[in-house]
């Protein structure tokens, strides 16, 4: 049972965005530089629905 929740666990992690925090100080030192980033990672299959979904858009218009 524990096997089976950590890969559903494993699986429903792997479909979070990945955020990534840098914090600099500027080389004067005068100033905090905070950058964020944020990854998406999503099938080409999603991008060909989108562009689909945006053409049928425009017929429509």
């Amino acid at each position: 049972m524990d096997e089976k929740l950590t890969k559903l666990k494993m699986e429903q992690l792997s479909k979070q965005p990945i955020l990534e925090d840098h914090v600099t100080i500027s080389e004067d030192g005068k100033w905090l530089i905070a950058k964020a980033t944020t990854t998406i990672i999503k099938p080409m299959s999603y991008l060909d629905k989108i562009k689909e979904n945006r053409l049928e858009g425009k017929k429509e218009e």
